[in-house]
């Protein structure tokens, strides 16, 4: 029963019944993982989706360059290695756990089963695959209409969005983001996301501790920014 409750807080499996999510819970696998362990490698045969019960993870690849370029960052109720279920191809990025992190996993004869038994499951499932090619499409056009601070100025409020955690200042992302990390989210050298953050931090929009946890502490002036 505790396996049903805990499935009833996860996207991928709301709007069912517990005796759909019984059926569910049967076919799931626990997996726990250290930091910085690779769950998924780019072009490996796709067989399983994850669902993250707790702990971050980044997709990632590799610029021609040899550059990390950080596709998404996913936490607690996401989802990931759906893409290649269903279209019988290899993986399209590497996953790698940001902190300790625990999943879910499915297998893809499960997951039709499942699906079969519960069709909501492919609705919800439907559904986060549509707010992927909505967030892609957001990207691209960001990438053609904005320059890199503009780039910068909403991936740090998209991850706000995500990750934020309000305090006495602003709005802390829980999450440990390095300069390397910034850049690799919107696509350009390291050098220039120091550059744009040490211009941000100047003019008092955000401030990073030690811990490598960014703060925004003038949201509307970074809207601005990416909207000019």
């Amino acid at each position: 029963m505790d396996a049903v409750v805990r499935l009833r807080d996860l996207p991928l499996f709301s709007g069912i019944g517990d005796a759909e999510r019984a059926l569910i819970a049967g076919h799931l696998r626990k997996y726990r993982y250290r930091a910085e362990t690779t769950v998924l490698q780019c072009d490996e045969p796709g067989i399983a989706l994850y669902v993250i019960l707790s702990g971050k993870v980044k997709v990632h690849n590799q610029t021609p360059d040899g550059r990390e370029h950080r596709i998404a960052m996913l936490a607690a109720g996401d989802l990931f290695g759906e893409m290649s279920l269903f279209d019988e191809r290899g993986r399209s990025a590497d996953v790698t756990t940001l902190e300790p992190t625990e999943v879910l996993v499915l297998t893809r004869d499960a997951l039709l089963e499942c699906m079969r038994k519960a069709p909501q499951i492919a609705l919800n499932l439907l559904a986060t695959l549509a707010s992927r090619v909505r967030l892609a499409n957001e990207i691209n056009y960001s990438l053609i209409r904005h320059d890199a601070p503009g780039r910068m100025a909403k991936q740090l409020l998209r991850l706000a969005r995500q990750f934020g955690v309000k305090n006495a200042t602003g709005v802390e992302i829980d999450l440990r983001l390095t300069h390397s990390d910034l850049a690799g989210l919107i696509g350009v050298t390291r050098e220039t996301a120091v550059r744009i953050v040490s211009e941000f931090r100047s003019l008092g929009w955000l401030e990073i501790d030690r811990r490598h946890h960014i703060t925004l502490l003038r949201e509307e002036r970074l809207r601005h920014r990416c909207c000019d």
